[in-house]
């Protein structure tokens, strides 16, 4: 396998704890991994290896080979036809792939407790392989109290990183 990360936004950003599982035959035996940058580790229990680098900067790629014993495969049996597709999980804070910004909070505090008003971006991966931009926004009591969160969630169709395998 090859697998290629690009990450498709701005150089101003950068994605943490970034997870890519990429989904091997069962039988899958005597891995072997060289990345880039990261690190790789099979996982027999899912059927899958997963390579995690912990920074990725926009605009920055990276390849990952693996090589694999497989003692079913006996030719070139529409391999690609069986795959799984490959997962990925990110977070990228202070960023929104649609551009959504808060102008302007206004906090009606009827109590009178002072309240500093602030706003949170973050971008993560999705579950149903789509990304999703969570925009926050957070109250905190200057008294510590605790805080409100109210969260409104912007689902896109949007590319983070393009995958691809040989």
């Amino acid at each position: 396998y090859m697998v290629k990360v690009k990450a498709q936004f701005k150089r101003r950003s950068t994605a943490n704890n970034v997870e890519i599982y990429v989904p091997v035959p069962d039988d899958a035996d005597s891995p072997k991994f060289r990345a880039s940058t990261g690190t790789v580790q099979y996982a027999p229990d899912k059927s899958a290896f997963v390579w995690k680098i912990k920074q990725l900067g926009g605009g920055r790629e990276f390849l990952m080979r693996a090589h694999f014993g497989l003692p079913s495969v006996k030719g070139e049996e529409s391999e690609a036809a069986k795959r799984a597709p490959i997962t990925v999980k990110f977070e990228i804070p202070y960023f929104t792939v649609s551009g959504i910004q808060v102008r302007y909070l206004k906090i009606v505090e009827k109590s009178g407790y002072q309240a500093l008003p602030w706003v949170r971006y973050i971008t993560q991966h999705g579950d149903d392989y789509r990304w999703v931009s969570l925009l926050f926004f957070f109250v905190y009591s200057f008294f510590g109290f605790g805080f409100d969160c109210f969260s409104y969630w912007v689902g896109l169709d949007a590319v983070f990183l393009s995958l691809g395998w040989n």
